[in-house]
Order: structure tokens, then C-alpha cells, then sequence
């Protein structure tokens, strides 16, 4: 590795190269599986029915809540964390000067608009990622409920997992990968002040 990489100079034509519309899409695509993969599980749990007429399996139904909002506390920190490690100036200068991390087909082509790209992408999926854990163990809680029958006598047990899988909804839709969110993050770390 280049040791002189963090003297680097990056221009607005370099950020406006990195997210081209063919270069975000993917990125988009990505977010998009887990808005898919959130509504599926929100689906099954609104499909979900009663296995038994007498309510049963509340402290299940609470461990995973528990570990469901613990997660999902923790996972919003640890995503911001990551995230805004990975699109530091050290990191994404790394990744120009580093050999391309993506498949071996594409490795001999990779342009630096590439590796950003795929460095973005996978910094989007880690933080959509650890978001998305803890609302989903959230509704699966809400699910045991429902299959338990507890729903019936509490029905207050439906925000354990709704208000979580809501907040998940709003922040995916909210920090979507467009081409200018994608630019802001790295003219916030690559172009010297």
C-alpha cells in the first residue's frame, strides 16, 4: 500500500465520477432487500394465528422482546458506528489505494468509481443491517404472541414489535443511497477544506 494515500487529492469531478446513477443503483437495490425482507416478516406476523385458545408462552414472548429491543438499541449504535467508520477519509482513501475487495472477475478492470462504490455499498448494508435485527426479532416476539394467543387478553404487545419495525421503515427511507447522499458522504470526508 501507498504509504503517501492520505495525501491524496480528491476533486467534486472525482465525487461526481464515484456516484454515477449505474454506480448507486446497486446500493439502492441493496436497501431496497431490506425494506422487502422487513415487509415479508411484517407480513407473516399479520398472517400469524392463534395456535391455542388459552394464552400462554408471555415469558417467551418477553425474553424476545427484551433481546429484540436490547438489539435494536444496540444495533442503531453499532450501525452509526460503523457506518461513519467506514466512510472516514482514512478508510476511503485506503480503499483507493487498496486493490479492489470485490469479485475476482471485475478485480483487473475496477476503476476507483468501482471500489468507492462497492465500499459504499457494503458501509449501507452494515448499518442497514444492524438496524434492521433488532425490529425484526421485535415483531418476532409480537408473532410468538399471537401464535400463543396472549394478543387476545394484551394487546398492548403489539408495539414491542410495530413501533421498532416503523422506526427500521422510516430510517431505511430516510438514509435511502441516492446519488446525492452517496455524494455528501464523501465530499464530507475526501474534499479538503
Amino acid at each position: 500500500m501507498n504509504k503517501n494515500f492520505k495525501n491524496r487529492r480528491i476533486s467534486p469531478q472525482d465525487i461526481a465520477r464515484f456516484t454515477t446513477v449505474e454506480l448507486v443503483r446497486p446500493a439502492q437495490f441493496v436497501q431496497a432487500a431490506f425494506l422487502v425482507s422487513a415487509a415479508v416478516v411484517s407480513t407473516m406476523t399479520a398472517l400469524a394465528r392463534p395456535m391455542t385458545t388459552n394464552p400462554g408462552a408471555m415469558g417467551l414472548v418477553q425474553i424476545v422482546g427484551m433481546v429484540g429491543m436490547l438489539l435494536w438499541v444496540v444495533g442503531y449504535a453499532v450501525g452509526l458506528w460503523l457506518f461513519k467508520k467506514r466512510t472516514s477519509r482514512d478508510a476511503l482513501l485506503e480503499v483507493l489505494d487498496a486493490p479492489f475487495r470485490g469479485p475476482a472477475a471485475l478485480a483487473k478492470q475496477a476503476t476507483d468509481a468501482d471500489k468507492i462504490s462497492h465500499h459504499l455499498r457494503k458501509a449501507w448494508v452494515m448499518r442497514t443491517g444492524a438496524w434492521e435485527a433488532g425490529p425484526i426479532l421485535c415483531l418476532l416476539s409480537v408473532q410468538i404472541a399471537i401464535q400463543g394467543n396472549l394478543l387476545a387478553t394484551q394487546p398492548s404487545i403489539l408495539t414491542t414489535g410495530v413501533v421498532p419495525m416503523i422506526a427500521f421503515l422510516v430510517l431505511c427511507v430516510m438514509t435511502w443511497p441516492t446519488q446525492k447522499r452517496q455524494a455528501e458522504v464523501l465530499e464530507k470526508a475526501l474534499l479538503q477544506k
